[in-house]
């Protein structure tokens, strides 16, 4: 049989029992459009987590911690523990400025104080760092970085319209935040645990109050949007007051709370984490967030679209039917086409093909609507997320692939619910076709 004969024969078939065929086509239809809608809604949304992260995390920056060992835990020590670098001190700064795939190396030093500005007083997060290297950024609003072993300080931008006595979710003029520039606060550091300033802190001797110059505006972040960003030496200065007036072990460790790394070339943070962690050294990275976040995201998806999958799997019972309905409706045909030399093979490529047909017309309609779903899903969230702003985001995203796996899956679909019924059609004696009718 020809191709064009067996084309023809297959659609005057579908087209002669129209609202069945319809009707058997709704539920590939309808599976289809669920498995496209889902996946692309997770497509999407990866993307958009994934760039949201990226605005507040730096791509060409390793984070790296003191690493905790097991046996912090209760777990036996290990070989392998001895090489971990549990404290970030001068040497290991060094040690990190001599990777080849490091651009430059810049340690933290973290505390915590309460800031006195005219009639408010609040509590704030205080990083040191060194500004040198910090200037080389690009995230003030306003101002600029202070000079390292001064008495300045960068406010984050959440911190400042606290300071100007509204609230984080206010929105305030960018020239009303310029008018901190240059004005002074006091940060009281309490050495016995408790908030400087409070009813339980009776000793003076145990507060230490620094006077620092604002001279920069983070702009919004939310990494450091509540966080006061002063020199390495401010807090350097602090951790040594503290040490003076305490027995306290904690207080006396040296090393940098944090370190972060910049790599000369984003492409190589692959080596670049590989070879930090086999030298000890426990890291965190954008990458290693977004691939955790990729795979709960990718895991959520695939458990969706398997229970979407279920809806094309009924419609695979309902193609099965339709196929052996259509095998006793056409008894007197199918005995003709053997009487006039028909093979086996020809009745089962038309019962197949009218079957694969139905799964692919079904899985072609499903896109169409699923294309559609993705539009409306896309404008509505525009609508309300952005607010028509730009830039538009896309939280439903078809990539080619998942068209092309839409089609060949609904298509399969129909040609496993074809061959047993065009078996069955194949089998049928000649004779007792023709008689029976």
């Amino acid at each position: 049989m020809r191709l064009t004969d067996l084309l023809e024969m297959i659609w005057k078939n579908l087209w002669k029992r129209r609202s069945r065929t319809i009707f058997t086509m709704i539920g590939v239809i309808i599976g289809s459009v669920a498995i496209f809608t889902i996946i692309s809604l997770g497509n999407g949304f990866k993307k958009y987590i994934t760039d949201e992260i990226g605005s507040v995390f730096d791509t060409s920056v390793i984070s790296v911690s003191p690493a905790i060992p097991p046996s912090a835990y209760g777990a036996p020590v290990t070989p392998d523990e001895k090489k971990l670098k549990t404290k970030l001190d001068k040497k290991a700064i060094k040690d990190l400025k001599s990777y080849s795939f490091v651009k430059s190396v810049i340690p933290k030093l973290n505390d915590y104080g309460n800031i006195e500005y005219k009639k408010i007083s609040t509590g704030a997060s205080i990083t040191g760092m060194p500004m040198k290297e910090l200037s080389k950024k690009d995230d003030l609003l306003v101002g600029r970085y202070p000079t390292d072993n001064k008495n300045e300080a960068i406010l984050g931008y959440k911190m400042a319209t606290l300071l100007l006595d509204y609230k984080p979710t206010d929105k305030v003029d960018s020239k009303e935040i310029e008018s901190l520039l240059r004005r002074s606060f006091k940060l009281n550091i309490s050495n016995n645990g408790m908030m400087p300033g409070t009813k339980d802190s009776s000793k003076t001797e145990d507060e230490h109050t620094i006077n620092l110059t604002i001279v920069g505006i983070s702009k919004e972040n939310a990494m450091d949007d509540f966080t006061v960003k002063v020199p390495l030496s401010t807090v350097e200065d602090i951790k040594k007051w503290k040490a003076s007036k305490t027995q306290n072990d904690e207080n006396k460790e040296e090393g940098y709370t944090s370190v972060e790394v910049v790599l000369k070339d984003t492409n190589k943070i692959d080596e670049a984490e590989k070879t930090l962690k086999e030298n000890g050294y426990q890291i965190n990275s954008f990458k290693e967030i977004q691939g955790s976040i990729g795979k709960l995201l990718d895991g959520v998806k695939l458990i969706l679209a398997a229970l979407a999958g279920i809806s094309l799997l009924v419609a695979a019972f309902g193609i099965t039917n339709t196929m052996n309905m259509a095998i006793y409706e056409r008894k007197k045909e199918i005995g003709i086409m053997k009487v006039i030399g028909g093979s086996v093979n020809d009745i089962k490529k038309v019962f197949v093909g009218e079957a694969c047909t139905i799964g692919l017309m079904g899985g072609t309609i499903g896109l169409t609507l699923g294309f559609i779903a993705n539009f409306l899903i896309n404008m509505l969230a525009n609508a309300f997320i952005t607010k028509g702003q730009v830039p538009k985001i896309k939280i439903a995203s078809a990539s080619p692939g998942l068209i092309l796996f839409i089609l060949l899956f609904s298509t399969l679909v129909g040609f496993l619910s074809g061959v047993v019924p065009a078996s069955k059609a194949a089998k049928l004696d000649v004779i007792s076709s023709i008689k029976e009718e």
